[in-house]
């Protein structure tokens, strides 16, 4: 088989559990995916199957485009709203021009710190892993670059944002550090991929049809496909 699929997948599921279920589905031992959504964030997720995983490093080093819903006012240890509230304060009334100030200073290459919460591996183990005991863990920093930050809206402490960034990048910690420029805390409460027009999806009647209704049979009314 050679296949790829522009999956949308909804929040809830991992990005793992996409291709666990996919590969159980299309009985397939091969499967990849481009970048890795985290449960909270819903969108595109092209994944690859059977020989079409040799194609990944060709599409790999492509830019992310994300819509970003930001709560201000309130941290968490994951930087998303399935963490521990660690800290919450009252949102001031930020203008529109304050508030495009402060991503004004993220646009363009700069350092940014990984989350506690990732599966980055410190000293051969998952960060989470060492989190989730409460271990304080000094976490690497990764330059990452954003070519694009639109405010699409705001009613505070609300924002949603239109991200076009590098690979790599974690919309998670863009929140945190948000919050912090901000100086009243901040947390990503949703997030969606948006981009997969790069991507040619190689489709036939018969594989998209019981495919789109086994994924919403188990997810109903959640779940949708792109092709």
């Amino acid at each position: 088989m050679l296949g790829i699929l522009n999956i949308d997948k909804p929040k809830g599921w991992s990005s793992f559990d996409v291709i666990r279920f996919l590969k159980r589905l299309f009985n397939e031992k091969k499967a990849g995916h481009l970048g890795t959504l985290d449960p909270l964030a819903s969108g595109v997720l092209p994944v690859f199957l059977g020989k079409g995983t040799r194609l990944i490093p060709y599409f790999n080093e492509t830019d992310k485009i994300y819509r970003a819903h930001i709560h201000l006012g309130i941290r968490t240890d994951t930087f998303d709203a399935e963490g521990k509230i660690l800290e919450e304060k009252e949102c001031p009334e930020f203008s529109k021009k304050e508030l495009e100030s402060a991503l004004d200073s993220f646009r363009g290459r700069h350092l940014q710190s990984v989350p506690a919460f990732s599966a980055v591996k410190i000293e051969g183990k998952r960060a989470y892993h060492l989190a989730r005991q409460g271990k304080v863990l000094k976490m690497p920093k990764r330059e990452v670059e954003f070519l694009d930050l639109e405010l699409e809206e705001f009613q505070l402490p609300y924002l949603q944002l239109r991200i076009h960034c590098s690979k790599g990048t974690y919309i998670r910690s863009l929140a945190e550090d948000l919050g912090s420029k901000l100086k009243v805390g901040a947390h990503l409460s949703g997030l969606v991929g948006c981009n997969a027009e790069s991507i040619f999806c190689w489709k036939t009647h018969a594989a998209r049809k019981p495919l789109k209704n086994s994924i919403q049979n188990r997810y109903p009314g959640s779940t949708r496909l792109i092709f």
